[in-house]
């Protein structure tokens, strides 16, 4: 059981139009979509009829259609609001989605298993450039990818703020990247970056490739020492 508090799972440029995001967070699979409002959801995926994926359903506008039997899911607290096979009654309140608390900030879609006390912050600074980084799949649990990013000792200071975020600050060039954790399932955890620069980024692509290039060597070094192990 993950802690409860908030946790990164998708860019918000990957939840957009009828796009449905699938993901995992703490073994249990996730669709996270928006719907023509504009608002985030996050539900287990999964129709509670016949646990058909709802990623393979459609995106309906305020709803989402399940592709097997039909059944249709209202956004925000999932409960359904059809089904074909009685298009004149209201399905009970009981039948319904599994939904997961799920805000937006940073420029990313952050969910929790249980609802914490705050939004997440990053406390970045207003006057600062920001750059979203590509997120890298670890094929390691929460705790040895938190170690790997804890040890890097590439030119920067690492600072533990909690079990799912790390950050790394370059005393010469005063840049500070925010790692931040998604314990997608066992053994799996997927890590999202957050830059933050008192700089100009005049060359946001080879910044992205820097980072990256970095990312991947330290996710490679931990998959062979536990492969090895």
């Amino acid at each position: 059981m993950i802690a409860a508090r908030w946790y990164p799972v998708a860019r918000e440029r990957d939840v957009a139009g009828v796009h449905l995001f699938h993901t995992r967070l703490d073994g249990t699979e996730l669709v996270v979509w928006r719907d023509d409002a504009g608002l985030l959801n996050a539900w287990e995926n999964r129709c509670p009829h016949r646990s058909v994926r709802l990623t393979i359903g459609r995106h309906l506008g305020d709803r989402l259609k399940c592709r097997y039997h039909g059944w249709e899911f209202g956004t925000q607290g999932g409960r359904c609001v059809h089904v074909p096979a009685h298009p004149s009654d209201m399905p009970p309140a009981r039948i319904a989605v599994r939904v997961f608390p799920i805000v937006a900030a940073h420029g990313l879609a952050w969910v929790a298993t249980a609802p914490p006390a705050a939004p997440p912050d990053l406390a970045l600074a207003a006057d600062h450039a920001t750059l979203l980084l590509r997120a890298v799949r670890f094929e390691a649990d929460l705790a040895a990818t938190m170690e790997a990013l804890v040890g890097d000792d590439a030119g920067v200071r690492p600072t533990r703020i909690s079990d799912a975020h790390v950050l790394h600050e370059r005393p010469e060039t005063g840049d500070r990247v925010h790692w931040l954790l998604q314990p997608a399932d066992v053994g799996v955890t997927i890590v999202h970056g957050v830059l933050c620069s008192p700089h100009p980024l005049h060359d946001p692509m080879a910044m992205l490739r820097e980072f990256d290039e970095r990312l991947v060597s330290l996710r490679d070094a931990l998959e062979s020492r536990v492969a090895h192990a």
